[in-house]
């Protein structure tokens, strides 16, 4: 955001599995759609992560689902993303984005609809 891209947080909960956890993530808008990637060291490849598979698994409308965080504009959220990481948990009005993850977990990204691109991380 502050090179002037639309950029907003994302992320889970509680992973759809057994040993739960949370994670995370920026989404960028670029090429009219936005776009993750995840912030870890060695990682700089658009639209792919170690957690496609698992996110492809989240189930929307619930604690498992990926939301968008919408602190700037909570009009036009349409659910709540919950802060599980401190007690007592906080709550932020979100935007469900399931359906995005989902559709990547069932399709090689490359093939997604969705350009890849390596960024240089200095």
């Amino acid at each position: 955001r502050s090179c002037g891209l639309p950029a907003r947080v994302v992320g889970t909960a509680e992973w759809n599995r057994p040993e739960g956890g949370n994670h995370n993530w920026p989404e960028v808008w670029f090429d009219n759609q936005w776009n993750f990637i995840d912030p870890g060291p060695g990682n700089a490849t658009w639209n792919e992560a170690w957690f496609v598979e698992i996110a492809s698994k989240a189930v929307a409308r619930t604690k498992n689902g990926i939301y968008a965080a919408m602190t700037w504009l909570p009009d036009q959220a349409d659910s709540t993303y919950i802060g599980e990481w401190r007690t007592p948990s906080i709550y932020f009005p979100a935007l469900e984005v399931t359906s995005h993850y989902a559709e990547a977990g069932r399709f090689p990204l490359n093939n997604w609809g969705v350009h890849t691109h390596q960024v240089p991380l200095a």
